[in-house]
Formats: structure tokens, sequence, C-alpha cells
């Protein structure tokens, strides 16, 4: 099941605050993240929460998950500012987006959560 498409406003809010925390929080931390080691996966897991709590994180996963976009053409956009930190999958959760989806439609909800470690 799709679900509805975003408005211009809504579309350009999330664009802009998708823009500011990838401007802001990830690039700023980029050499830290690709480091390696202990400490950048420290970061990572928190820029991951703090991405989570400004309504960031899954964007594109199953609405049934907590997904905002049903639309790639929706997502897409914000697929790119993601794009613009090797890490950016990691932190908005756009990693496990397909898997998510396919094991949605073929497996149920329960083994996305399953497979995820309730990391959805």
């Amino acid at each position: 099941m799709r679900g509805p498409v975003l408005t211009a406003n809504e579309s350009t809010a999330l664009h802009a605050s998708m823009q500011k925390f990838v401007c802001e929080v990830v690039l700023p931390n980029e050499a830290q993240l690709m480091a390696g080691g202990p400490e950048a996966a420290a970061l990572q897991q928190q820029l991951a929460a703090q991405a989570r709590a400004c309504g960031l994180w899954g964007l594109f996963y199953p609405q049934a998950l907590g997904g905002q976009l049903q639309h790639l053409e929706q997502y897409l956009p914000l697929g790119e500012l993601e794009g613009y930190s090797e890490a950016g999958p990691a932190i908005f959760g756009t990693y496990a987006t397909l898997d998510a989806h396919m094991l949605q439609r073929h497996a149920g909800l329960e083994q996305v959560v399953e497979r995820r470690g309730g990391d959805v």
C-alpha cells in the first residue's frame, strides 16, 4: 500500500531539514566518521539517534515501519543529500531500505523486525 504524496510545502520543509542536518551535523564529523574504530562507530550511532529525533531516519522504509515517503520520486532528492557522506546510509537508516521493502512484501513485517534486530 502506498502512502500519501507529500505536499510541495512538506517536501520543501523535509528537504531543508535534511540539508541542514547533513551540512551542519554530518559533514563536520566526516573525518572522524571515516577514521573508523570504536569512536567512529559511537559517533555514527549518536548521529543516527539525532537523525531519528529529527524525523530524518528511515524515511523510505515501508509506511508500516514508520517510513514517511512511499514514492521514489519523493525520496530521490533526499537520498542525494544522504549520499553527501559515505556514512549517510548508516546515519539515516537507508542501508537496509530495499531489504525492508522486500521482506515486508514477501515475508511480512515480523521478518523485517527480526532481521533488523529490532532496529526499525
